[in-house]
């Protein structure tokens, strides 16, 4: 079998899903104390700097694990982007009126499905810092109210009592804690008593089997020589994040580095090892993820790249002092990210929802499908 793009096992930037279970590696530790701290608590909260895995984590992880336990008794629903129309997020998986009372809709379906475990996950919790008042105050009061509703399952089932089991996992950003607990001091309580903090650094047993799996999986063998050399990198972005010259999360850095390196393998026979040299010319972690954005960046037509620098930069928010500003992504609906595209605009103009006729001076028209690749 040859490396080529279509069976490159190592995942890259992407979060897995329910879907990739089969690629999800290295984070066996981790997962059975997620797993354990849902046995035993009404709500997880699962903190951690962006970049740390957190999403794979649950969705990867913890879901299919709680899938082959429980099999159809266990109703799972997800708010992935509480930033983005959460309400209908909801309601698209057959929540009626979550808006109106969440632990009502959520026993109604449970009892429509006849599940008898409901799991509650909101991922990307500091989306909430940049929603509108009321709707941030609402959804807020909702998952505060469902988390009520699960300690009552909870204490019933704990003496005895057969019912539904609600469970919350909530996954936020870590330096996003302070600010969140301002805007709703209901979400401290929840994080005292059920806290998972996530590391951005790596645990030897954890990146080796990153490392070694995807490949075992291939059937390509992997020389010694690699393991040291991801090692070596690995210890020194751990000095330099100690001296505040790296960011706290490495998993993108090596994941992007993997990546890179089995593409670069198109064409090798099985036979061949991956070798340190593999590793090193994809510039490790220390530049294999900023050299394959640039070189994505400068493969784009000029017209391109205006398009999706607006898009890009539509796609951040900052909240806080611009000193300690925290910047966090903002998720956008296809509409919005339309309308940037489609409504090109001269520097300092107003958007207009209909576009200028062509003619001179008036910018390229580009097609929401090229823009976003």
């Amino acid at each position: 079998m040859t490396s080529d793009g279509s069976a490159n096992p190592y995942p890259g930037l992407a979060p897995l899903l329910e879907g990739d279970v089969e690629r999800f590696h290295g984070r066996r530790k981790l997962l059975g104390r997620l797993l354990e701290a849902l046995k035993a608590r009404r709500c997880v909260v699962v903190l951690g700097p962006p970049g740390a895995g957190k999403t794979s984590l649950v969705r990867a992880g913890a879901v299919p694990a709680l899938r082959r336990e429980l099999g159809d008794s266990l109703l799972v629903l997800r708010l992935g982007h509480p930033g983005l129309q959460p309400f209908a997020q909801l309601e698209r998986q057959g929540l009626s009126r979550p808006a109106e009372d969440l632990p009502a809709a959520v026993r109604e379906l449970a009892a429509e499905l006849g599940s008898r475990r409901a799991l509650f996950i909101c991922d990307h919790m500091e989306e909430l810092l940049f929603q509108a008042g009321v709707a941030q105050q609402n959804l807020l009061a909702q998952i505060l109210s469902l988390a009520e509703a699960a300690a009552s399952q909870h204490t019933a089932a704990a003496a005895g009592h057969a019912g539904l089991t609600i469970s919350l996992l909530l996954v936020m950003r870590g330096d996003c804690m302070n600010a969140a607990s301002a805007m709703a001091p209901g979400l401290l309580p929840l994080v005292e008593e059920g806290a998972l903090l996530l590391s951005g650094a790596l645990e030897i047993g954890e990146w080796t089997e990153m490392v070694l799996a995807p490949a075992r999986a291939q059937g390509i063998p992997v020389d010694d020589g690699l393991l040291e050399a991801i090692g070596n990198d690995l210890n020194e972005h751990t000095a330099a994040r100690r001296a505040g010259r790296r960011s706290d999360a490495v998993l993108p850095l090596l994941q992007a580095a993997l990546r890179r390196m089995w593409e670069a393998r198109r064409g090798a026979g099985p036979e061949l090892p991956l070798t340190a040299e593999d590793y090193t010319a994809t510039g490790g972690i220390t530049r294999a993820l900023c050299e394959t954005s640039e070189a994505a960046w400068l493969a784009q037509p000029h017209r391109l790249q205006t398009v999706q620098k607006r898009i890009l930069l539509s796609l951040l928010h900052t909240r806080g002092p611009s000193a300690n500003a925290l910047v966090l992504p903002r998720p956008r609906s296809f509409e919005e990210l339309e309308r940037l595209v489609d409504v090109p605009r001269h520097p300092g103009e107003a958007a207009d929802r209909h576009p200028p006729e062509a003619g001179a001076g008036a910018p390229p028209h580009v097609p929401i499908e090229e823009a976003l690749g």
